[in-house]
């Protein structure tokens, strides 16, 4: 079942004070808070651009980029997981494809703007975790929590530095 927001809170706990409960209201516009796991997500926005129209083809790879008479994108060429090869033309072509994008490297898109992570995230899913919403932790330069996802499980992550998080994964993996 899904879990309702009337029936959640969120709970913070910082160090050396009282934890915060901060109770999650449903608005007409918020029923609910979800964390659905990547697999659902991806499959949910998959189904909704399908119903609006979209074409979709799974296991394929784009090749190449097609070009109109002015040299604008007009859409891509792709390889499917059999070899098959395709044209595909469009108006609009996103190029949505992560951070080693094909489509922007097929068009040379200079890099404006590259971030670095202060922090490193460590996350597994356990089911049947006494919890009964979400629930962070704050410390010196660590972070933790409980966030409940679908199929009743609760995603359980720790944060900290890169190299601190590093260090506790060298010293775990020799002990």
């Amino acid at each position: 079942p899904t879990r309702r927001a009337s029936d959640l809170e969120a709970v913070f706990h910082y160090t050396e004070t009282e934890p915060v409960r901060v109770a999650i209201r449903v608005t007409p516009r918020v029923p609910a808070l979800y964390a659905p796991r990547r697999y659902l997500l991806d499959r949910i926005l998959v189904d909704a651009a399908a119903e609006a129209g979209a074409e979709v083809r799974h296991e394929s790879t784009v090749t190449g980029l097609l070009g109109d008479a002015d040299g604008r994108v007009a859409g891509v060429r792709t390889r499917d997981r059999s070899g098959q090869t395709s044209a595909l033309r469009a108006s609009i072509t996103v190029g949505a494809d992560g951070p080693q994008s094909a489509v922007a490297k097929f068009v040379d898109a200079p890099l404006r703007r590259q971030g670095a992570a202060a922090s490193a995230v460590l996350y597994r899913y356990f089911s049947n975790l006494p919890t009964t919403g979400y629930e962070w932790a704050y410390g010196s330069h660590a972070a933790a929590g409980f966030i409940p996802t679908n199929e009743e499980l609760t995603a359980v992550f720790v944060s900290t530095t890169r190299g601190r998080m590093r260090e506790l994964i060298r010293r775990e993996g020799a002990g």
